[in-house]
């Protein structure tokens, strides 16, 4: 899990250091910046895969830097401290790069990773600070944390920042075909003929199912999915993948004793959505931290606590960490105040802490819902909480 992450010059972060809890949630007026948090996550997480690609896909370096950046002294970074599975030292990873204004573009400065007190590896201008204790270690200059082969700790907290992210943004159509569509994005974690994790865009939601309905020591998530969905629609009994791996069927009951199957592009986009965040939070392999925008586009009002049931259930069981923005006060209510991050925007920039301390106060003493701070008295920042470290 993500404990703290540090951004810096990236989009509109100017400078926000956020905090993140099993579950946390997101919360501003639209245009604030709550977008450009999980996609600062997900650039990182495409750069330590695939760098030049990462930028080509984000449109290059000038849509990425800060517009209000201090030309002079700017970085373009970002810091996590985060838990590995298996490492009871927490692990900080730093990346930093070099703003260069004459042609607004960013330039890999400085490169560190620490476990616990312990400094795995340091570089800063194309020097060794701390050289990682490699017989034959890569050359600096570059980033180097996917390449320490031979260091257990780096490989295994290189595969939590690449592999273990997932960023969710499910348009419309999600799930409305069978055939895989790669993008950009989806392309940068690895190929989908042969892997069952979960893209981005969700188009190989087929081999995801798969994944999960043939692992037979948690046969049961495939239960747990038609259950949620049965909670939507009373009439669901089954969702399964044909032998043949060519499309999804849903099962409905008719009647006392009868089953009719639909093709999963006839079910309703509201259906198809819930499902595909249903595929999300139980792929198999399962990925350490999911992010979701706006989970409740297109889905029922009513539908939006078993949504928030599941995501509640996935981090306390501690298969995966979410991070979700949303808009919606019916999903809002279902979170408690130490969830909630409150986003807002000052002379263009992104500021990102925990709410104000008397609306806090009211919600712990039950004299407002949460939801009310999206419609009656808007989520107010502590300011004390934005304050950058030292």
């Amino acid at each position: 899990m993500i404990k703290r992450i540090r951004i810096r010059n990236f989009m509109s972060l100017r400078d926000v250091s956020v905090s993140l809890e099993p579950v946390t949630v997101l919360i501003g007026r639209s245009g604030t910046g709550k977008s450009n948090f999980v996609h600062a996550l997900r650039f990182l997480r495409d750069y330590l895969l695939h760098a030049d690609v990462a930028v080509t896909h984000m449109g290059g370096w000038e849509r990425l830097l800060c517009a209000t950046r201090d030309e002079s002294t700017a970085k373009l970074s970002f810091e996590l401290e985060f838990q590995v599975p298996g490492l009871s030292k927490r692990v900080t990873y730093v990346l930093a790069f070099r703003i260069d204004p004459q042609r607004a573009l960013a330039i890999f400065v400085a490169e560190s990773l620490t476990l616990g007190d312990d400094v795995l590896f340091s570089q800063n201008q194309n020097q060794w600070t701390k050289r990682p204790k490699l017989v034959d270690p890569p050359n600096p200059g570059q980033p180097v944390f996917g390449l320490l082969y031979g260091i257990p700790e780096a490989r295994i907290a290189h595969i939590v920042l690449t592999k273990g992210i997932g960023c969710y943004d499910f348009p419309g159509n999600v799930l409305a075909h069978g055939d895989f569509h790669p993008t950009v994005s989806t392309a940068l974690m690895g190929d989908p003929a042969i892997g069952t994790a979960l893209m981005d865009d969700a188009s190989n939601h087929m081999a995801a199912i798969e994944g999960i309905a043939t692992n037979l020591s948690e046969y049961y998530r495939i239960s747990d999915i038609v259950a949620a969905l049965r909670r939507l629609n009373s009439s669901v009994t089954s969702v399964e993948l044909a032998p043949d791996g060519s499309h999804v069927r849903v099962g409905h009951k008719v009647g006392e004793a009868k089953t009719l199957s639909f093709h999963l592009p006839q079910e309703s986009e509201g259906f198809r959505r819930f499902l595909a965040h249903m595929i999300a939070l139980n792929q198999q392999p399962p990925k350490p931290i999911l992010t979701f925008e706006e989970p409740e586009k297109g889905i029922y009002p009513g539908a939006l606590e078993v949504l928030a049931d599941q995501f509640e259930a996935v981090a306390h069981s501690g298969r995966s960490q979410i991070i979700l923005t949303t808009h919606s006060p019916q999903l809002l209510k279902h979170f408690d105040v130490q969830q909630i991050r409150v986003v807002t925007m000052e002379q263009y920039e992104t500021k990102i802490g925990l709410l104000a301390p008397e609306q806090r106060e009211a919600l712990e003493e039950h004299l407002m819902t949460a939801d009310e701070l999206l419609t009656v008295d808007d989520a107010r920042i502590d300011p004390e909480s934005t304050a950058p470290p030292e």
